[in-house]
């Protein structure tokens, strides 16, 4: 017990906070460029036909909305995706710099010191 104590514990902490800097940084970093290159999000595409109709409740006719209200829907869907997408790519870029700062953490403590 006391061998792996001494010995093994530390090593397995230094080598996990190797791997949490490594990927904290990484997560950081492309999140990063992310949000810096791309000006709208590629995961979700908006069409004008998803803002063509008001949809009402059941019982009631659905109404087609004029070319100008479907513009400005559109513009108003684009605009909430576009916030959506900056708002999960910061969320990313915070866990990523919390991973490498526990990480960073990890790897100061348990260094190996030469004697």
């Amino acid at each position: 017990m006391s061998d792996f104590k001494n010995k093994t514990a530390p090593n397995l902490l230094f080598f996990i906070g190797v791997i949490m800097m490594v990927i904290g940084g990484t997560m950081a970093l492309s999140s990063s460029i992310k949000l810096a290159f791309f000006k709208d999000s590629p995961q979700h595409i908006i069409t004008k036909e998803s803002c063509r109709y008001e949809f009402k409740p059941l019982d009631e006719k659905e109404v087609e909305r004029t070319e100008e209200e479907v513009e400005r829907c559109f513009k108003e869907k684009k605009e909430v995706e576009l916030f959506r997408f900056q708002n999960a790519k910061k969320q990313n870029v915070v866990e990523g710099l919390s991973s490498f700062f526990v990480g960073l953490i990890l790897v100061l403590l348990f260094r190996r010191k030469k004697k």
